[in-house]
C-alpha cells in the first residue's frame, strides 16, 4: 500500500544505507540507495541520546527475538522465553550501520544507526536545511496540473541522489509545440516548472547512471461562454 508523505529532512545528503537487500551497509562510505515504501518501516537513531531514548525491545511468553548486527552477527535476545520481557536497543547496539530486529510474531524491524554515533567516520545524512518533499502514492512520474495551478519543481541529480556535488545531469524539457530547452546542472537540487502552454509536456533526465523520462499534462484554467 502506497502513501502519500512529506518529508521535512533538517539534516539529509549522504545517506545512511545502500540497496535494500540481504546485504546493508556495513561502512560509512557514501553509495546509493532505494526505498521500498511496501516493506517494514525503519527507525533512525543518530545520537546517544535517540538510542537511549528508544522504546524498549518486548516479547510475550513463548516467543522469541533475535537482533542482527550490520556484520551478520546475531544476539538471542529471546528464546522461547518463559515469560514476558523485553531489552533496551542501548544494551546491544554497539555500532553504527543497518541492524535487524526480529520476533517471529511480529517480524523483522530495521534500525539505522548512523556511525557517528559510536565516533565512527562518515554521517546519516547531512546537508543544507531545505524540505525535500518524496510523493509516494501516485503512480510513476507522469502528472497533471492546471496552467494557473501551483507547479512542484523538477528534481535532478547526476548520481541517483548520493551527495556527490560534482555530478553532472541534464534536465531536457519539451514543450507541448515540441520547442525543447536542455539546462545543465551539477549535484542535486530542482529546477523550477511553470507551464504556460496547455497540453502536454515532455521532462527528460539524463545523466551517466540513468535517463529518466516523465511526461506532465497541462490542462486549461476555465472558459467564459456568451450567449
Amino acid at each position: 500500500m502506497r502513501t502519500l508523505c512529506g518529508i521535512i529532512l533538517a539534516a539529509a545528503a549522504l545517506p545512511l544505507a545502500a540497496a535494500d537487500g540481504d546485504f546493508m551497509a556495513s561502512s560509512p562510505s557514501a553509495c546509493a540507495f532505494s526505498l521500498n515504501t511496501l516493506d517494514e518501516m525503519p527507525f533512525v537513531v543518530a545520537s546517544q541520546e535517540d538510542l537511549a531514548s528508544l522504546m524498549s525491545i518486548g516479547w510475550s511468553k513463548g516467543e522469541s527475538a533475535v537482533a542482527t548486527a550490520p556484520d551478520g552477527t546475531s544476539t538471542n535476545l529471546a528464546s522461547v522465553a518463559a515469560s514476558s520481557g523485553s531489552a533496551t536497543a542501548s544494551s546491544f547496539v554497539d555500532e553504527g550501520g543497518v541492524w535487524y530486529l526480529y520476533n517471529p510474531a511480529y517480524g523483522t524491524v530495521k534500525l539505522g544507526v548512523a556511525w557517528s554515533v559510536f565516533g565512527g567516520g562518515g554521517t546519516l545524512a547531512e546537508s543544507a536545511t531545505l524540505p525535500f518533499i518524496m510523493d509516494t502514492y501516485r503512480d510513476g512520474p507522469d502528472r497533471r496540473g492546471r496552467v494557473l495551478g501551483t507547479w512542484p519543481g523538477i528534481s535532478f541529480t547526476g548520481d541517483r541522489w548520493a551527495g556527490d556535488g560534482s555530478a553532472a545531469s541534464t534536465v531536457t524539457v519539451v514543450d507541448p509545440d515540441g520547442n525543447a530547452t536542455v539546462t545543465n546542472f551539477t549535484g542535486t537540487g530542482a529546477m523550477a516548472f511553470n507551464p504556460q502552454t496547455v497540453g502536454k509536456w515532455t521532462i527528460t533526465l539524463a545523466n551517466g547512471l540513468d535517463t529518466l523520462v516523465g511526461e506532465i499534462t497541462a490542462s486549461g484554467g476555465f472558459s467564459i461562454i456568451f450567449k
